[in-house]
């Protein structure tokens, strides 16, 4: 599945599948020269992460990591077109911001 700036209306299906997904954030993995930033997940804390969540036109990000523990689980994924950024939730205290172009593109695959 794909998400783009012109498809925004399928954000919410893409939320309902990975949601209580979980991720092991040292297994981000950023591009700055393709611009592609993605993510393994899948569906226990402890694996096998055997799912993508990639995410194409990233110029940079950051990450706000107040529990720091390394697997988390999704709670949402929201882009905000007027800031050009994605961002990423937990349901503990983490935050993954993306700064991206309009072409931008989600997919899980």
């Amino acid at each position: 599945m794909e998400v783009r700036q012109d498809s925004l209306a399928l954000l919410p299906k893409i939320n309902w599948e990975i949601h209580d997904q979980w991720f092991d954030l040292g297994q981000v993995t950023y591009d700055p020269q393709e611009r592609t930033w993605q993510l393994l997940f899948g569906a226990t804390s402890s694996g096998p992460f055997d799912h993508i969540l990639r995410i194409t036109s990233v110029v940079s990000y950051s990450v706000r990591d107040e529990a720091r523990i390394g697997v988390y689980d999704f709670d949402d994924i929201e882009v905000n077109l007027a800031k050009k950024q994605i961002v990423i939730t937990s349901g503990f205290p983490l935050e993954l911001r993306l700064d991206i172009l309009p072409d931008f593109s989600i997919l899980m695959l």
